[in-house]
Formats: C-alpha cells, structure tokens, sequence
C-alpha cells in the first residue's frame, strides 16, 4: 500500500513539473529522444504530442491552433489552399507529401518503372543475406539502395559490434559485386541517437 502512495505523489509532483494541462490528453509514447509539447489543436483539445507530429498552426480566429496529420487530411486544408495555414517546414511530413504529390503524378509506366527498382533491390538485399548466411557473418541486410551511380550499390545492415564494422564483411561485399560487376558499400545502421545499431 506505501508504495501505490509514493507512485501517487511522484505522479502528482510530475505533474506540475511538466506544465500540466487540466483538459483532454493524448497518450503518445514518452522516450527520452522525443520532446513534448503541451498544445492547443484546431479542434479545441489540450494534448501532449511529440514536436514532430505538429505539422503547421492555423491563425484562424474561429479554431485558432495547432494542426498535425490527422487534422491536416480530415479538415483538407491543402486542398482548400487555406490562408490561414502556416506551414511548419522543417517537419519531415512536408518532404514526404511532396514525394507521395509526385509519385501521384507520374504515369502508370514510370510507376511500373519505380515499382520493378524496388523489387530489384529487395531482392538483393535477399541474395546478400543468403551469401552472408553462407560465409557465416553475424549481420542481417536491412536494405540495398542504388548509390551514386548505376555501377554502385550501398547496403545497410546490423550486425552484433556497436561501431563500423564493415571491414569484417569485406570478402561479402567483393564477392556480390564481382557477380554484379558493381562497387558495393557497406553502411552500418544507426539508431535515433546516432549510435551503430545492434541485431
């Protein structure tokens, strides 16, 4: 019973630390990497939400607020070209409606195009982990992507050392691109805090 006490005051302290808002809340995960910010949504709710989630603010007097994803795609405020709209640019949501508007606007041959890329490096990054599972390497291929050039392909991976490591699969990478006649880059995965990801 003491300790649901002390849970209950901590709980309690917190909450005046953190700038409590007495309205709604939102429950979104709480990592250490992630910064909250207590804000006011167009919808009128009080919420916690990551600073990343908020995609723009309307400065609209009826719903003055932040917008996020969700609002921006019920309320259709690009469609409408809203003046009220302000756009938070350095959100990653911004870079990626401009690739999906682009991807929307090709034709279905270039779509077709894109699409057989993409299988092409899936199944690479297939090959590759076969040909890993075969020399015995403790490393699992993430993804294969097309470099600088036609001749040049970088492969992510994990491995089981949290520094670059990729001199340890270096006869992995001579051996592919020799069967593909192409340079092949090894690139270590990192996680959101910079460091090498482990498998």
């Amino acid at each position: 019973m003491q300790q649901s006490d002390d849970n209950y005051w901590d709980k309690y302290i917190n909450s005046f630390n953190m700038n409590y808002i007495p309205k709604k809340e939102k429950a979104v995960s709480q990592r250490e990497d992630d910064e909250l910010k207590g804000a006011k949504l167009v919808s009128g709710d009080y919420v916690y939400v990551q600073r990343r989630k908020l995609i723009g603010f309307c400065h609209c007097d009826l719903h003055k607020g932040y917008v996020t994803k969700s609002i921006y795609r019920n309320h259709k405020c690009g469609e409408k070209q809203c003046v009220f709209f302000q756009k938070f640019e350095d959100c990653p949501f911004w870079a990626a409606e401009k690739g999906y508007k682009r991807y929307k606007n090709l034709s279905s041959a270039q779509k077709a195009k894109i699409k057989s890329e993409e299988e092409k490096f899936v199944r690479m990054a297939e090959e590759l982990q076969k040909l890993a599972d075969k020399f015995g390497y403790p490393m699992k291929i993430t993804s294969v992507r097309q470099g600088e050039h036609k001749k040049h392909i970088i492969v992510f991976y994990l491995s089981d050392r949290p520094y670059n490591d990729f001199y340890r699969f270096l006869d992995l990478s001579r051996t592919f691109g020799f069967y593909r006649s192409a340079y092949v880059e090894l690139r270590h995965v990192k996680d959101i805090n910079g460091n090498y990801a482990l498998m």
